[in-house]
């Protein structure tokens, strides 16, 4: 159902336009062929459709609720996650989210189920570990085909059918602010003015584990003495006790079977065999080679052989 649950809601959406485009423009057959003694009417059990749209909430809704009634009667974390009346804002800003971006993320996954099932790579690109800012004119080029749809299907609803408007406003305005809602979901500048209010905290964050604690002043220090900036393989090779550190972290074999080559492997051993110094086989290696050769004992003995 993680593959499946947008390609359903997307072909409901699509059932249901199709409904009231018959409804509106086709005229019903009430005497079909058939012999009957009473006319067909149209049916449309409008009880069973908020039925379904109650247990449909429900289900999206009920999680989100009793996770809010747990942290609130849970002292500890709930003054950890900024306060009652702070808790109940950040769910409620976490709800309108939720519900403003489901169309689009139905749009992404859906044509990425639909490009699977053509038999087409569909990628799997990394995740982003920076503050997750994006230009604007990539935004704006990702979403461009979501907010012309939403705009196209708003106008297009409301002119059929009111109630179909009404009906599809909570996708139509998800698609519309597509963009915006884009931009500021992954803004830095949106993320600490919230965090300044006090507003979408997790109580790791403001009471951050010892290791976590421990592990910034260590960032800190680090900062502080120039080994961010160093290059891993000249530090390596400048200092013998930190080498030996690093090394006893490694495997002591490789999990290459023999017979088989990793191109990058292969690349960064002839590199470094060519190299008269450390300083060229730093500055030949590729960031892929350069990683194989941080964590292959091998590779790392033959690196740190070479001169400075």
């Amino acid at each position: 159902m993680g593959y499946l649950a947008s390609p359903f809601w997307l072909a409901q959406l699509v059932v249901g336009i199709a409904l009231v485009l018959q409804t509106t423009y086709i005229r019903p057959e009430y005497f079909t062929r058939e012999f009957r003694l009473f006319p067909t009417w149209p049916r449309f059990d409008p009880e069973r459709a908020l039925a379904l749209f109650a247990i449909t909430m429900g289900i999206l809704l009920a999680p989100k609720f009793f996770g809010l009634i747990l942290m609130l009667f849970d002292g500890e974390r709930r003054r950890a996650s900024g306060g009652a009346i702070r808790l109940v804002i950040s769910s409620f800003i976490e709800i309108v989210l939720s519900g403003l971006l489901a169309p689009i993320l139905m749009l992404v996954q859906s044509g990425s189920v639909f490009q699977i099932l053509l038999g087409r790579d569909t990628g799997w690109n990394p995740q982003r570990r920076d503050d997750g800012s994006i230009p604007i004119k990539d935004i704006v080029r990702r979403h461009r085909w979501h907010t012309a749809l939403g705009v196209v299907a708003g106008l297009s609803a409301f002119l059929i059918s009111t109630s179909l408007f009404l009906w599809m406003s909570p996708t139509i305005l998800g698609l519309v602010l597509a963009i915006p809602l884009s931009w500021i979901s992954g803004s830095l500048t949106a993320g600490l003015v919230l965090k300044r209010l006090g507003l979408l905290l997790t109580p790791t964050e403001k009471r951050p584990p010892p290791i976590v604690t421990h592990a910034n002043a260590l960032q800190l220090q680090n900062e502080a003495l120039g080994f961010d900036d160093a290059d891993a393989l000249l530090v390596l090779h400048a200092d013998e006790a930190f080498r030996e550190r690093h090394e006893a972290m490694l495997p002591h074999r490789s999990h290459r079977e023999r017979g088989e080559f990793q191109a990058d492997r292969v690349m960064a051993e002839a590199k470094i065999i060519d190299a008269a110094s450390i300083q060229d086989a730093v500055r030949w290696l590729q960031p892929k080679e350069r990683m194989v050769v941080l964590g292959d004992r091998a590779l790392l003995a033959l690196a740190m052989r070479l001169e400075t």
